[in-house]
């Protein structure tokens, strides 16, 4: 912006904001997972089954090749484990000839979209965002409301939320075998797991609930109609 010629000091940096959402049970989690497999048939999960979740756009620059390329890798370590793309994009297509031709089929599943994924992170373990460029993403800080840990890459945009080691883990972008070590290493030590999705939920409490966000903005707005006012 500045590049672009807008002076510095009328450049305001405000965070995105998301509801707080109560954190994830093991009762709602159960239940989350028996009503998306009513409504979906290749929801339905064996029970037990480590779910990864990711939610977003199907676009080339989130990474999902990668992702996907991971998950066999990450079956040999837990079979039953499962992975659910939710969300529609051109690379929708491309994705589902991947998972047929690595043999994933029912262990990758492209859901589709939903009006609200809120019960989809209900009913994960573990989200995953493996995207190669981000904007300061509300899928993350969505996941992150909820106490769900998190794999993610480590890139400008994601490390401004996610600290590797307190919220979850960050893994060199675009390499599908580091994926695969973090995701296993969440399926296999759920407790530090479970304290990753605390601290970030705690985070987003702290930097990044949606009426930190709507304060940020009234008092900009407040701040500068007094100046306007001053100046007349």
């Amino acid at each position: 912006m500045i590049a672009a010629g807008y002076p510095r000091d009328r450049i305001h940096f405000i965070p995105n904001g998301v509801p707080l959402l109560a954190s994830v049970t093991p009762t709602a989690r159960h239940a989350a997972r028996a009503a998306l497999g009513q409504v979906q048939r290749a929801l339905e999960l064996p029970r037990g089954a480590p779910l990864a979740v990711y939610t977003g756009r199907l676009h080339e620059g989130k990474g999902l090749a990668h992702l996907v390329a991971a998950w066999p890798l990450v079956l040999q370590r837990h079979p039953q484990a499962r992975l659910w793309l939710v969300g529609e994009g051109p690379s929708a297509t491309a994705l589902a000839e991947q998972i047929r031709a690595l043999g994933v089929e029912g262990r990758v599943v492209l859901a589709g979209s939903f009006d609200d994924v809120e019960e989809v992170l209900q009913a994960a373990d573990l989200f995953v965002l493996p995207s190669l460029e981000e904007g300061m993403s509300l899928a993350l800080l969505e996941a992150m409301s909820l106490g769900l840990p998190l794999v993610a890459t480590d890139i400008a945009a994601n490390r401004a939320l996610v600290a590797d080691g307190v919220h979850g883990r960050l893994v060199p972008a675009g390499q599908p075998a580091k994926l695969a070590e973090a995701v296993i290493e969440a399926f296999c030590d759920p407790s530090s797991a479970a304290r990753w999705g605390e601290q970030a939920r705690q985070r987003v409490a702290a930097e990044f609930a949606l009426d930190h966000m709507v304060d940020r903005h009234l008092e900009l707005f407040e701040r500068l109609l007094g100046s306007a006012g001053s100046q007349r």
